[in-house]
């Protein structure tokens, strides 16, 4: 929900938003960190498995 608050947000920005969440397979939220992304909406357990992984880093927040 809070994704799609921030989808409307940024449309016709250059800020491109993100949802990282579980109950699906991590591969094509892999896919979207890979492409880059300037906002990650995220849930607490999705976040840290990411941090854990080296796919995500906080250095720049």
């Amino acid at each position: 929900m809070l994704y799609l608050l921030f989808s409307q947000l940024c449309y016709r920005t250059h800020v491109r938003p993100i949802a990282l969440y579980g109950g699906e397979k991590p591969y094509r939220q892999v896919l979207e960190l890979q492409r880059g992304c300037h906002l990650a909406v995220a849930t607490p357990g999705r976040l840290l498995d990411f941090l854990d992984q080296r796919l995500l880093s906080l250095s720049f927040c």
